[in-house]
């Protein structure tokens, strides 16, 4: 028997004995392409809850370090002997070993699996092309195994959140609970924006996170073996990069900057990736809905779902709409009457590792942000994994975190009951442009109608004071200085105004270009002047209507639009202003619209437009805020 095989057999024992690793099992799917998959299983006989993680990100990063000095650390990847204790990387204390001891330690077994066509995995990956075969597949062997109790939990964020909102719309009977984190990419046509693996937003592309996404090595389509999908040439010229991985260097703004977008990585002299096959396929394009796994509007989720994201990852209400459209698609009674919300405070992945006493994020300091992050994931499974139907007792349904009182908070739901939707009218006299401009907020029309006129090219975007992945709490005064970024500005609060849930603004906007984008951010301006920004969002003009048919604008015609500036919770105490600026580009956070009309990523070449927001009593251009209780 190989040193493999009796490493499986028998499993390696951890230095304190109270758990034993079965790695790199190969699990078979449908298409007899195998998975490899660690297995951790605590000392008993068991038969033993499970908690499931699935990741894209190397299965080996979640190892203890001990297991490094094994000998099943030796496997046989693509004919060669590889180590792959040395793809293990130094990780934070949200992955790696704690989560082995987290979980171990309640005496569920974890279960951490490559993706398809990911490091030890066989196959190939495409995104989410796969994810619901695959995870029924893993969950039928599981239910076949000894020291299974045929009842299953999952964990992790990002990606590996995403596979579980995909995982819960599956009819699986083992599967009695997920724990979606940070997802963003799950959502087809479920949620009605075709956001196509939060490749878009408002129709725009999420650049700055695509392209950072698929630069890093973790994420490109060669690893330890050969790719069909890669010619055996490029597979050549790469792979000995992946042993171990690298970090690249890269000049950003540089990579961002070059058109066009088609090939950019490519140019950068980078790994092949999907980039260019997601930048490609538009937002009503068949990619998305031919043969994909992600979410849509016929389907029903089967669990109670514990969702969960921060107010400043890149798109914290799809948490939001996740919890209420399981809510209104449960395929029974128990998914539908046990959805949880969790959103915290700072960035992507944050909950469970950036929460401190005395929190500082970006440019804010918001206190003492401490969750109990580890004993509610442990108490959500202990009540639907377990079974103990005390475990969660007392558990709100919505929690969240209020900025500006830097404090939690607990709902009944969300939106939070008695939520009143106030509108916040533009207006100027003789103009918004930039800081030195006379935009006005008020909650009263403009009793005549004015316009803001500004000019937009592509060339000189408007730039995003950081990028990739988050919404930023960065003071906007820099960006506000521009000519280009109108600027709306509310009167100083005598009361203070409790700001949750979603948040859009009604523009009636004309152009001169046939396509061009609007984007908007809401900013907390505090009384010393700084500028902070809450939330953002855009809206691609070709795409007013919807996101299957997009219809160019005709120019000089006058449109109402709608743009959805995502969601966030914030107090503005009394002496604050409420601000919104709005612009036609956010680069490179979004990719920059050309405005010639043309599909953005074949275009080297943009036009100037001149775009205008159009205010007054039959054209009432607003911010439209929900005001919760206080």
């Amino acid at each position: 028997m190989s040193t493999e095989a009796l490493a499986v057999s028998a499993g390696l024992h951890a230095p304190n004995d109270d758990y034993r690793l079965l790695p790199s099992i190969k699990v078979p799917m449908r298409d007899d392409v195998n998975l490899a998959t660690d297995v951790y299983l605590p000392n008993g006989p068991g038969p033993f809850p499970i908690i499931l993680i699935r990741t894209p990100y190397n299965k080996n990063d979640y190892r203890p370090a001990w297991v490094a000095q094994g000998t099943s650390s030796a496997v046989q990847r693509g004919g060669r002997t590889v180590d792959v204790s040395r793809h293990r990387r130094v990780v934070d204390g949200f992955i790696g070993a704690r989560v082995v001891d987290v979980f171990i330690g309640a005496s569920y077994a974890l279960v951490i699996q490559d993706f398809r066509g990911k490091y030890e995995s066989e196959g190939v990956f495409q995104y989410s092309k796969s994810e619901r075969r695959d995870f029924e597949d893993t969950a039928r062997w599981l239910d076949a195994q000894p020291w299974s109790a045929r009842r299953m939990g999952m964990w992790g964020c990002s990606y590996l959140g995403h596979v579980q909102a995909v995982a819960s719309v599956t009819d699986t009977p083992s599967l009695k609970a997920v724990n979606p984190n940070g997802v963003q990419g799950a959502w087809s046509t479920a949620l009605g924006r075709y956001s196509g693996m939060a490749t878009y937003r408002g129709g725009a592309r999420e650049y700055a996170s695509m392209l950072d996404w698929f630069a890093s090595p973790a994420n490109a389509s060669i690893f330890l073996k050969p790719d069909p999908a890669v010619d055996s040439e490029t597979w050549a010229r790469f792979h000995n990069c992946y042993d171990p991985r690298p970090d690249y260097k890269i000049d950003f703004d540089k990579l961002a900057r070059d058109l066009p977008l088609l090939g950019i990585l490519d140019r950068a002299g980078l790994p092949p990736t999907e980039f260019n096959k997601l930048m490609s396929n538009l937002p009503e394009s068949r990619y998305w809905s031919d043969d994909n796994e992600m979410i849509n509007n016929k389907d029903k989720i089967y669990t109670p779902a514990l969702w969960m994201n921060n107010w400043n990852d890149i798109l914290p209400g799809e948490a939001i709409d996740g919890f209420n459209w399981a809510k209104t698609n449960a395929a029974n009674a128990a998914a539908r009457d046990n959805q949880y919300l969790v959103i915290g405070p700072g960035h992507h992945c944050d909950l469970g590792r950036g929460e401190s006493e005395n929190a500082e994020i970006d440019d804010l300091e918001v206190g003492d942000t401490r969750f109990p992050f580890w004993d509610i994931v442990l108490k959500w499974n202990d009540r639907w994994v377990k079974g103990d139907v005390r475990a969660i007792d007392g558990m709100p349904k919505v929690t969240y975190w209020l900025y500006g009182k830097n404090e939690w908070r607990t709902s009944t739901d969300m939106p939070v009951p008695g939520t009143l939707y106030q509108d916040w009218y533009l207006s100027s006299q003789s103009g918004a442009n930039s800081l030195d401009g006379d935009g006005k907020l008020s909650l009263a029309p403009a009793p005549t109608s004015t316009r803001d006129t500004y000019r937009y090219d592509p060339r000189d975007p408007v730039p995003t004071e950081a990028v990739a992945w988050n919404v930023l709490l960065t003071d906007q005064r820099s960006v506000e200085a521009r000519h280009d970024v109108l600027v709306y500005t509310s009167e100083p609060l005598r009361q203070g105004l409790t700001v949750v849930g979603a948040i859009k603004m009604v523009l009636h906007v004309s152009s001169s270009a046939v396509d061009t984008d609007f984007t908007g951010k809401l900013v907390d301006v505090y009384p010393d002047g700084r500028a902070i920004q809450l939330q953002l969002g855009i809206l691609r003009a070709r795409y007013r209507n919807g996101f299957l048919e997009p219809e160019l604008l005709t120019p000089g015609k006058t449109y109402e639009i709608e743009v959805e500036l995502n969601a966030i919770a914030n107090w503005f105490a009394p002496g604050h202003r409420i601000r919104l600026e709005v612009s036609s580009s956010n680069f490179p956070r979004f990719d920059r619209n050309l405005n010639t009309g043309g599909n953005g990523f074949l275009e080297t070449e943009g036009l100037v437009a001149q775009n205008t927001i159009i205010s007054g009593p039959s054209t009432p251009s607003r911010l439209v805020l929900p005001i919760a209780p206080d």
